[in-house]
């Protein structure tokens, strides 16, 4: 069938999205599944942008996928549907902002699956940075700035003993979900929000207004070894991760001599 006069139905077209998205198995044949990856692979990199496609798929789909799923391949996947449905259907990508806002909303659990519930929130936070990227807009820098300002929030790390050790106030487990998951915007999109004008509210400060705040809270993470502190090994890496990337972020722009200096004993700033 010649692409100038393929179609696919909406049911087939949310199908399609939940067997690539989600990876299950769809009640759909062969031919729709093969209509739709023509559809998305050959028209929409060629810049015709799915013009002949009838779907509009539910947010929802790619918000629960995006959280599935690790890899960058998986998320550009995501991110090219994405970009279909804002093209195709006027409206469409403020209804997908409006479901981001409703699930960013993460908790720490204190249950048995934490495990599950902190991977998904970490790829979660992948996605939507890497989605920063491809698909630039101001609103979605927001998402990122929550997720770093929650987890390296000065509040939470005021706990401290003789010897000077921090714990995480919310619960000292919650770090493990928290800073892995910030991590990631600083990694994926550290550039970006480096130099973003954006405010979460006019007149606040901008991701390069608290770059040295949360350089110094990644820090405190670093250091943070004993094992009442609940810090676990692999959350301390990711956070040696950020701490590198930011530092790598500003020698970019203010050049290759300038270093996270100490002073006094505590993480001062860049000099």
């Amino acid at each position: 069938m010649a692409l100038s006069t393929a179609r696919i139905s909406k049911p087939v077209y949310e199908e399609c999205c939940r067997y690539l998205v989600c990876d299950v198995e769809p009640e759909l044949s062969r031919g729709d599944i093969r209509m739709f990856k023509i559809l998305l692979y050959d028209e929409f990199r060629d810049g015709i942008a799915a013009s002949n496609m009838l779907g509009n798929a539910d947010p929802d789909i790619f918000i629960k996928g995006a959280s599935k799923l690790s890899t960058e391949d998986d998320h550009e996947k995501i991110i090219d549907l994405i970009s279909i449905n804002k093209l195709r259907f006027p409206g469409w990508f403020e209804q997908f902002y409006q479901k981001m806002r409703d699930n960013w909303n993460y908790i720490d659990p204190a249950s048995a699956d934490a495990d599950e519930v902190r991977e998904r929130w970490l790829n979660l936070n992948a996605f939507t940075a890497r989605l920063t990227l491809h698909l630039p807009d101001d609103e979605i820098i927001r998402f990122g700035m929550y997720t770093l300002s929650d987890a390296l929030a000065q509040k939470k790390w005021l706990r401290r003993d003789r010897f000077f050790r921090t714990w995480y106030d919310e619960d000292p487990d919650a770090a493990n979900g928290h800073i892995p998951a910030a991590a990631q915007w600083i990694l994926l999109a550290g550039e970006y929000l480096y130099m973003s004008k954006f405010t979460t509210t006019p007149g606040m400060p901008t991701c390069k207004d608290y770059w040295v705040t949360w350089r110094q809270m990644f820090h405190r993470v670093e250091i943070t070894i004993d094992e009442e502190s609940g810090v676990e090994e692999q959350t301390r890496k990711w956070a040696i991760m950020a701490g590198e990337g930011m530092d790598a972020v500003v020698q970019k722009f203010m050049g290759p001599k300038v270093r996270w200096v100490r002073c006094e004993g505590r993480y001062h700033g860049y000099h």
